[in-house]
């Protein structure tokens, strides 16, 4: 009898193992076939300016601190880029976190107006998100204005 025991509860351990070891392969597959941990496609906005213009205006909202958005633009060495925030309300706590170079130089944050001279070719980012120092979410409208010349 008590081999039985024995053998019938081993047989239950390698089903249930095996079970298991089955089931993480169809997660695993579902898991590859979703492309979980590839990175995103586009990682922000990208910024295309009108023709024969060097100014474009572009309507956003924020939905408070955890809220910010990359913009994307195409510039050349040389070009001086300028850039404002214009909120629906005012106060509100949105500027300019950080601009980014092709190089990925970083540098801010700023405030609501940015002035930069372009020392290099290629992709620049903007981010524009709330400042955490200030504290207070900001949930609205705004509009950027870029001009690169």
């Amino acid at each position: 009898m008590n081999k039985f025991i024995i053998l019938f509860s081993t047989i239950g351990l390698l089903c249930s193992c095996n079970h298991q070891a089955n089931k993480s392969e169809k997660d695993k597959s579902l898991q590859d076939s979703l492309n979980l941990s590839a990175p995103a496609a586009n990682n922000g906005i990208d910024i295309t300016f009108p023709e024969n213009s060097d100014s474009i205006e572009i309507s956003g909202f924020m939905n408070g601190l955890s809220d910010s958005k990359t913009y994307i633009l195409e510039a050349k060495e040389g070009e001086k880029l300028t850039a404002s925030i214009h909120p629906e309300t005012s106060p509100a706590n949105i500027r300019f976190n950080q601009i980014i170079s092709p190089s990925n130089a970083q540098d801010g944050p700023f405030g609501t107006d940015l002035s930069h001279d372009l020392n290099e070719s290629g992709q620049w980012k903007l981010i524009v998100g709330g400042s955490n120092m200030q504290g207070d979410d900001y949930i609205g409208n705004y509009t950027l204005k870029i001009i690169l010349k």
